[in-house]
């Protein structure tokens, strides 16, 4: 016949799993925080296109010089495009970094979150 536990030592138990769920969910709540302060900004080499990226690679903001309207507009959105492509892949490393400083470099979450922040690129660019 199996012995059962004296309560104290389950309450104990129970008592340090609940702590370490609590912190967890603090630690969730605080990388959560960071993660959505995590910005990208990029501008393209003739500094003529500036876009800014939250973590998910989400356009938050896009500044345009006055060179814009000495050059083709073929030329503007290819400016555009690859700021944007840019802006996203430093997003993607920084949510990565982020998620690994929180939960280490090889725990799943890091792995998720990587996942998916990588998901918005090119495949030739992850």
């Amino acid at each position: 016949m199996k012995e059962v536990e004296p309560m104290d030592a389950a309450r104990q138990r129970l008592d340090e799993w609940k702590a370490r769920m609590e912190s967890h969910a603090a630690d969730l709540a605080a990388a959560n925080e960071e993660l959505a302060s995590v910005k990208a900004t990029y501008q393209d080499p003739n500094g003529v296109v500036t876009i800014t990226v939250d973590s998910s690679g989400n356009l938050t903001d896009l500044v345009l010089s006055t060179r814009v309207q000495r050059q083709a507009p073929e030329e503007t959105a290819r400016q555009i495009k690859d700021a944007l492509a840019a802006a996203k892949r430093q997003a993607a490393q920084l949510t990565s970094e982020v998620a690994a400083r929180r939960f280490g470099a090889d725990s799943p979450t890091t792995k998720a979150l990587t996942d998916y922040a990588r998901s918005g690129l090119d495949p030739e660019e992850s």
